[in-house]
Formats: C-alpha cells, sequence, structure tokens
C-alpha cells in the first residue's frame, strides 16, 4: 500500500477517471502540440502534483505519489526539444530524502493531477 494525499490506496483500489477528469493534466495522450505541452509543463513548475500509475484496461491503481514539478535544465539556455514535451520531473520530500520520479505525459498507464484539485 502507499499512502499518498492523506487517502491510501492499495492494490484493490480504481482510480474513478470520470470524477477527477476536470482535475487531470495532460488528458491528450497522443496528438497534442509538443509545444503547448512544454508551455503547459512550465506553468505547473513547483507546483503538487499526484500521480497514479494505473492498469489502463480497468484504471486499477498499481502506485501513486504526490511531490512537486521541477524542470531541470530549463534555464540552461538550450533550446526545447518535443521530447521535453513527454516527462515531467515530480519530486517527493520525505524527511528529507529526495526521491524523483519521471511519469510520462503521453502514456495512459499514468495520470497526473493537480492535488490542490483533488482535495
Amino acid at each position: 500500500m502507499v499512502a499518498t494525499a492523506g487517502s491510501v490506496y492499495g492494490q484493490d483500489k480504481f482510480l474513478d477517471v470520470e470524477k477527477y477528469a476536470p482535475c487531470e493534466l495532460f488528458a491528450q495522450k497522443s496528438g497534442y502540440d509538443w509545444q503547448q505541452r512544454i508551455s503547459q509543463i512550465d506553468s505547473i513548475e513547483n507546483k503538487e502534483v499526484t500521480v497514479f500509475e494505473i492498469k489502463p484496461k480497468d484504471n486499477q491503481i498499481k502506485f501513486s505519489y504526490s511531490g512537486h514539478v521541477e524542470i531541470p535544465g530549463k534555464n540552461s539556455g538550450k533550446q526545447r526539444q518535443k521530447g521535453d514535451a513527454t516527462v515531467i520531473t515530480v519530486v517527493v520530500d520525505e524527511k528529507g530524502q529526495r526521491t524523483a520520479y519521471f511519469p510520462l505525459t503521453n502514456n495512459k498507464r499514468y495520470r497526473i493531477y493537480l492535488s490542490s484539485c483533488l482535495n
């Protein structure tokens, strides 16, 4: 079991995708404008998100976590690439131990939500 955002999600829990649709970020998994997606990623920098890794067939929750979005190398002067629109960095800080996760924005196994909207 994983404790996230004050709730416990276990192997027998399912994500209600319809209920939380207004809170979902990156709902469009293909055919999106990658430059617009990068702008959307930039707009959530330093905000808390909750990520659910699910089984797409039935939305069973496999794993979940909440953390803040970081954009490494954003100010490095490098031109942003199409691949930058496919992944975000979510940093979870638990008792001083920082763990980074890299959910894909274009994969239906990952559902990413603004944590403030879920509460």
